[in-house]
């Protein structure tokens, strides 16, 4: 939503703040392996998390065992056909604050790629977190934000 802002009516924006998101297209076979594992249901997930990232902590199984993975499939197909937005970074004039875990392996590539597009970026990274752990942890975005914030207003 932000990128497709800067790109459609950016004059209603002194500023944006991005979470975990870039503009560019994500392969679709790699979306469709995620809703593909995501539809085979919480086993599946749990057993390739700990393929790829070793022994999972029991409250992260939990987590995970508690999650909606039907609903997190539709998130990825809705997400799967969104448009390409990479002309999009090189215009955005406004103060614009993007941010991710460093463990995000859906949106950093695209993010750290991004930011050395954009004209006015503050750009940082959450370590040890992932996509949805930085987006549920205000208590470390908040500060910066409200820096960030004050800093576009000249305050």
């Amino acid at each position: 939503i932000g990128f497709g802002i800067a790109k459609y009516k950016p004059e209603r924006f002194y500023s944006l703040i991005i979470s975990s998101m870039s503009p560019y297209k994500r392969p679709k076979k790699e979306r469709d392996d995620q809703i593909g594992l995501l539809l085979q249901g919480p086993e599946a997930i749990l057993a390739a998390r700990e393929r790829e990232e070793g022994p999972l902590s029991q409250e992260d199984k939990a987590k995970i065992t508690a999650n909606d993975h039907l609903a997190q499939a539709a998130s990825l197909t809705a997400t799967r056909d969104f448009p390409d937005l990479s002309d999009v970074p090189s215009t955005m004039a406004m103060p614009c604050m993007l941010y991710s875990g460093d463990q995000d392996a859906f949106w950093l590539e695209g993010q750290e790629r991004c930011v050395k597009e954009m004209p006015n970026v503050t750009f940082f990274t959450l370590p040890g977190l992932g996509h949805q752990e930085a987006f549920d942890r205000s208590n470390l975005v908040a500060p910066r934000a409200i820096e960030f914030m004050k800093k576009a207003q000249g305050v």
